[in-house]
């Protein structure tokens, strides 16, 4: 089970979501990062130890897709399961992102159960 967790989405509405989300599936004791974008969230990374990455896509500065790509570049970050959320359904680009290096791409609007069940099969992996 993950004990720190960076959320990285522009909205703090959706950060918010994502935490109700996980703490509907049981993760207590969990410490959330925030951050808004890619590079707010590799600062994070840097000061922090995180177990788990879970990303939007559309950001300012950078996006989620050059956040996973600049943390699997990086040889401290690079086993950081990343779990991409987004409101894009394309199947071909979800599957650039797993090539890229997302562990999982969830859509939107995102389930409990579903978050948890991702959470869990990439974290134990």
């Amino acid at each position: 089970m993950p004990k720190n967790i960076l959320i990285v989405d522009d909205s703090a509405t959706s950060r918010m979501v994502i935490r109700k989300c996980l703490s509907m599936g049981g993760y207590e004791g969990v410490v959330y990062f925030e951050a808004a974008n890619g590079v707010e969230a590799l600062d994070l990374l840097k000061d922090n130890e995180i177990d788990l990455i879970l990303t939007d896509l559309v950001m300012p500065e950078m996006d989620g897709e050059e956040l996973v790509i600049n943390t699997r570049q990086s040889d401290k970050f690079r086993t950081i399961p990343i779990i991409v959320i987004s409101s894009i359904a394309n199947p071909a680009y979800e599957s650039k992102l797993i090539s890229l290096g997302a562990s999982a791409v969830l859509n939107k609007p995102l389930s409990p159960m579903a978050l948890d069940k991702t959470v869990k099969t990439v974290y134990n992996n």
